[in-house]
């Protein structure tokens, strides 16, 4: 079963004055990261390693939130999944079925607010 998932990011830039262009730099580096290799299947989707990755942009000075989605509709796949109680504790992992791969389909499936 194919996951397909989207993020909602809330980050704080360094500089303000770049708050118009970020966006679009923030997700395609984020897809370009998080799509260098697929993961196993039943692999748990890691919070704490986007919240990692985006710590690496220049730009981002703190990632206030990283909440995770399904996607559904056209073009997407129509695996069911409760996001909620397959989280850890602590928030920083979705635990996936031995028999679930999860996938960030499109760039835009990554989506966010800047401050």
């Amino acid at each position: 079963n194919v996951l397909n998932l989207g993020l909602h990011l809330d980050v704080t830039l360094r500089d303000r004055s770049e708050a118009n262009n970020a966006m679009p730099r923030i997700r395609e580096y984020l897809y370009e990261e998080m799509t260098l290799t697929t993961p196993e299947i039943g692999q748990p989707f890691s919070i704490g390693e986007v919240e990692r990755i985006l710590g690496t942009m220049p730009i981002i000075q703190r990632v206030n939130k990283v909440k995770v989605s399904i996607k559904n509709g056209s073009g997407y796949s129509s695996t069911r999944f409760d996001i909620m109680p397959n989280t850890a504790p602590d928030g920083s992992v979705i635990f996936m079925p031995e028999n679930f791969i999860w996938e960030i389909k499109n760039p835009t499936d990554i989506i966010g607010n800047v401050k």
